[in-house]
């Protein structure tokens, strides 16, 4: 049987993933301002990037709204201790 996840686990591993979730959605917008840069030689600032859908994912499950539940709905993730 597993053992039940505590707070420090799932704190420990939304660190995590927000920290790989920052890495790669930072190199998605370096990547887009130097694409920018080559077209361009005064290049203005890239856009905003928008979230891919894992980034999304991500950030509802370390941040979920008030009122939802964890784990979503027909997932099987370990409860929060």
């Amino acid at each position: 049987m597993p053992a039940i996840e505590t707070a420090s686990d799932d704190q420990a591993r939304t660190s995590r993933l927000l920290t790989h979730l920052q890495t790669s959605h930072l190199a998605r917008v370096e990547a887009q301002q130097e694409v920018l840069e080559e077209l361009y030689n005064d290049a203005p600032p890239a856009a905003p990037v928008p979230l891919d859908t894992f980034e999304r994912v991500v950030l509802e499950g370390a941040m979920p709204l008030p009122g939802e539940t964890y784990p979503p709905a027909g997932h099987t993730y370990p409860t929060r201790g």
